[in-house]
């Protein structure tokens, strides 16, 4: 997606970008050439690794490394916050990486199967929802106040 209309004239033209849509300043392309590069979305770090079979979703990365190192390394393009977890491989760390992206290590000689999920805390959601019911509350009871008699 880009928003300057400046770059859109070089999409435009380039061969392995077709667009997509408009709408107002906003262009989205696609790649053309049919070999989206998924496996970009996730880089080996250390020599001697490789990388396929890269699947993403909301909340969810997950793919195949196969690492001639003990202890291989790969930089993921998802913006790095504590709430993602490593569900496997058992041992693997994820930590901060360069430019604010995550940084997979620890990943075990061999193949495995990489799986990172995002999950949020649920009491933010639980504190807001009460936060939300005593709000509606104190609003129903000040309104039930204001109707009551009044004495003479």
């Amino acid at each position: 997606m880009l928003a300057d209309p400046s770059r859109r004239e070089i999409f435009s033209d380039h061969p392995h970008f077709a667009l997509r849509a408009r709408f107002g300043r906003f262009s989205v392309f696609a790649r053309s050439d049919g070999a989206a590069d998924r496996s970009a979305w996730i880089r080996p770090v250390v020599p001697g690794l490789r990388v396929s079979e890269v699947r993403r979703q909301p909340g969810f990365i997950s793919a195949v490394v196969i690492s001639e190192a003990s202890r291989g390394s790969v930089a993921i393009a998802e913006s790095y916050h504590r709430f993602w977890r490593v569900e496997s491989p058992p041992g693997a760390e994820l930590e901060p990486g360069e430019g604010g992206l995550m940084r997979l290590s620890g990943l075990p000689r061999g193949r495995s199967s990489i799986e990172l999920r995002y999950r949020a805390p649920a009491l933010p959601f639980w504190l807001s929802l009460c936060g939300g019911v005593a709000i509606a509350a104190a609003a129903a009871a000040a309104r039930l106040r204001g109707r009551a008699p009044q004495p003479r």
